[in-house]
């Protein structure tokens, strides 16, 4: 009796994956794909440095450095004790992101003059952003850093910087006498970078 059990529980569970995988396949469902693709525009990148576009590819400039008359030195001369600005313009119209700027001055490799590293160094640097007020600019050794933020980028407004180096009186009379004696042209290497601020 006890087997015959077994065997009805056996057949019937035979029955029912028979009749479940029956009913199973009888019944069907609509079933479809579709692709998506999520697009979206670039931000444009565009920066031009005193009037020249600098986004695409490296560009070399000259700037005028305006020697500060002291009422010693020659107007348009530098000497030990005197200081020059020069600006630059950078023009972020047509971008879409706000800029870093920083602006370098190797002043190891600056030409004309000798024992440079200690004789030219960064004094101050100050900038406007249009129609707002002068600020001055972060400098840290050879290096000034601002930050252009979106609404700016986006208006295009323009930042003008005007930095100052000075040839420091540093005591050294002889380094300083040999630069005076062999004359020339000073030309210092700035190199300036737009990056996307992240």
């Amino acid at each position: 009796m006890k087997e015959a059990k077994v065997r009805k529980g056996v057949m019937f569970a035979i029955l029912l994956v028979a009749v479940v995988a029956v009913i199973g396949g009888t019944y069907s469902r609509y079933i479809s794909n579709a692709t998506v693709n999520a697009s979206i525009d670039i931000a444009k990148w565009s920066v031009a440095l005193n009037g020249t576009d600098i986004s695409t590819a490296p560009t070399t400039k000259q700037v005028q450095l305006s020697i500060a008359n002291n009422g010693f030195v020659k107007e348009g001369t530098i000497a030990p004790g005197t200081a020059g600005t020069f600006d630059v313009v950078l023009d972020p119209t047509g971008s879409e992101v706000a800029i870093d700027y920083v602006i370098n001055i190797d002043t190891a490799n600056i030409s004309g003059i000798t024992n440079t590293a200690s004789n030219i160094a960064i004094t101050s640097a100050k900038y406007v952003i249009d129609g707002q007020a002068e600020q001055t600019a972060s400098v840290n050794g050879e290096s000034i850093t601002i930050n252009e933020d979106l609404s700016n980028v986006l208006a295009g407004n323009k930042v003008t910087m005007s930095v100052t180096l000075e040839w420091t009186d540093n005591m050294t009379d002889a380094a300083d006498t040999e630069n005076g004696v062999a004359g020339g042209i000073v030309t210092v290497p700035i190199t300036v970078t737009a990056s996307q601020h992240i």
